[in-house]
């Protein structure tokens, strides 16, 4: 019967594999049975369509499902599904985990609107606990290409912590308005590196010059700052650069040391003074 379906050409064909009853591999179905060798693989219709070879953990085409390995009959594996019991491996055949791929994965995004993207999803337990998660953010998608990654941590809703954008990180804002890192928030650290091009021990040196206070006095009486120094409003709007408020301090701790040392030696000279008036004083009324 089997030679006869698979030798003669039909508009249409059929064949009937009876149940095999209790003696099947997955003990009851309708069982066609292949031995190659002595080597035995099956095709049996219980729950489903399995496929087995020497063991008894199918491969199972179940209600437009894929399932691999599992033994229970009765699950509820859903539609359209593809559920594999053990470790899957692409591109090698020793996978370590659950999916284990050897090369490249890539995550699609169908849709071209603003924010748009993949996402990994992780749970925080079980299925009905949801977790962090990491996902495409795609800002422009034309000509050019312009999409970010954000980064997800989940207290009570998604965090959206780190977003990388062209080069660049934020934390706690998506938009790090291209500085390196932006940072929305307090930073604890033990130690930060400021690299600087410039420091000001040319104050020290004979060419420079000194501005006289009266100046300095006049221009603070006019901009209520010291010279080279932003103004409030520029801080609010710009923010204050490290490295370089810092060079600007040192300036100013410097001329003010030259200041002092200029005081210093003018007291050192009234002093001379005085004692030299004094000590004329105190001849001329030793000599009456």
């Amino acid at each position: 019967m089997i030679a006869m379906f698979m030798t003669y050409k039909m508009a249409s064909a059929q064949m009937n594999v009876p149940d095999g009853g209790a003696a099947g591999p997955l003990g009851g179905g309708s069982w066609l049975k292949f031995v190659t060798g002595g080597n035995t693989a099956s095709i049996i219709e219980n729950n489903g369509l399995n496929l087995l070879g020497g063991a008894t953990q199918p491969v199972r085409i179940r209600n437009a499902s894929l399932l691999v390995g599992y033994v229970n009959l009765g699950g509820n594996y859903g539609a359209g599904n593809a559920l594999i019991s053990g470790n899957m491996g692409i591109g090698n055949d020793n996978p370590l985990s659950p999916l284990d791929v050897n090369g490249n994965l890539t995550l699609r995004n169908s849709l071209n609107t603003l924010g748009a993207g993949a996402r990994i999803n992780f749970t925080g337990f079980g299925r009905d606990f949801p977790g962090p998660s990491i996902r495409s953010y795609l800002d422009y998608a034309g000509a050019h290409n312009y999409s970010r990654l954000v980064l997800s941590s989940y207290y009570d809703g998604n965090k959206d912590e780190i977003t990388l954008v062209n080069g660049t990180i934020g934390i706690g804002t998506a938009d790090p308005r291209g500085y390196k890192l932006a940072v929305n928030g307090s930073i604890h650290a033990k130690e930060v590196k400021v690299d600087l091009i410039s420091w000001p021990d040319y104050v020290f040196t004979p060419a420079f010059v000194l501005t006289p206070l009266t100046e300095v006095k006049a221009y603070i009486n006019r901009n209520h700052r010291l010279p080279d120094m932003p103004s409030e409003q520029e801080v609010k709007e710009s923010g204050l650069n490290l490295g370089e408020m810092n060079v600007k301090l040192l300036k100013k701790i410097e001329e003010l040391t030259l200041y002092l040392i200029d005081l210093k030696t003018q007291n050192e000279t009234l002093k001379e003074r005085v004692k030299l008036i004094e000590d004329i004083h105190k001849n001329e009324i030793n000599s009456r």
